[in-house]
């Protein structure tokens, strides 16, 4: 699948994303785990990603950029889906609140 944005919210055990394949189609929600998130941003093309900036974003941004994506950070927000969906339009360059 390809994504031109993905906005994802980092934590210990669970990763939240958020993903849009185009402007006008309906986002992408899912949950993954630590492995499930290096299986599925390898298997799709490289894309814009903004992710929340915690202690494991560095490590989730060099992973990611070895698969040749291209990452952003955002403030962190109040749970993992709002914060999976704050990276993304902050990626976007817009903002829910």
């Amino acid at each position: 699948m390809k994504f031109i944005r993905i906005g994802v919210d980092l934590a210990k055990n669970y990763f939240q994303i958020h993903a849009l394949s185009s402007e006008d189609a309906p986002a992408v929600t899912r949950e993954l785990t630590r492995r499930t998130m290096h299986e599925f941003f390898s298997k799709i093309e490289p894309c814009r990603v903004g992710m929340e900036a915690c202690g494991s974003a560095h490590y989730w941004a060099r992973e990611l950029k070895a698969m040749g994506h291209t990452k952003h950070y955002v403030e962190r927000g109040k749970n993992d889906a709002v914060d999976a969906e704050a990276a993304y339009f902050a990626k976007m360059g817009q903002w829910l609140r």
